[in-house]
């Protein structure tokens, strides 16, 4: 379903809004004829156009109708499966990775709080030392520059998790 559009045919945001994906399979083209082992694995051709269409409309909810001759429900039910074990996965790769963003942001703010109060230190009680503690300064500098750096790597692995939950929790109908 899509939101009402205005009469330049846009939605009220800009963005078009979609939640149905229909896709046309033949039987032989639901699973990968390459992998058999430990368990089927969903054609790449039906990720790749998933993908693509998360990419393309935001929302909320999503279904997918598969539009192909007849498929038995166990048949159904090992393709949903091996669906939703793959966007399992690939959610568990996310978050991986952004737990490893935050403890790298809390380490960095760790060293860069410590590095500005040794730098601070050195110069009032050992002047000799004074270019010790600019070195200190510049990397409690360039830590902070990296929590930066690192805060735009989660961004956007946070807008990939937002994607790949939406895929995940798809409807998944035959017809």
């Amino acid at each position: 379903m899509a939101k009402k559009r205005d009469e330049s045919g846009n939605t009220g945001k800009g963005i078009q809004e979609e939640s149905q994906l229909t896709l046309n399979i033949k039987v032989e083209e639901l699973f990968d004829p390459y992998t058999v082992l430990p368990h089927p694995e969903v054609n790449p051709v039906v990720y790749k156009a998933v993908d693509r269409f998360v990419q393309r409309y935001p929302g909320e909810k999503m279904k997918i109708t598969i539009m192909t001759s007849n498929v038995n429900p166990s048949l159904q039910e090992v393709f949903r499966e091996a669906y939703y074990d793959h966007y399992d996965d690939e959610l568990h790769k996310v978050k991986d990775f952004l737990h490893k963003r935050y403890s790298r942001v809390i380490i960095l703010l760790v060293f860069s709080i410590a590095a500005f109060i040794l730098g601070s230190f050195i110069p009032s009680h050992i002047a000799s030392l004074a270019f010790i503690a600019g070195l200190i300064t510049e990397f409690a500098i360039f830590c902070l520059w990296e929590i930066g750096y690192t805060h735009f790597d989660r961004s956007e692995a946070s807008y990939k998790k937002k994607l790949i939950l939406r895929a995940r929790d798809a409807e998944i109908e035959f017809l």
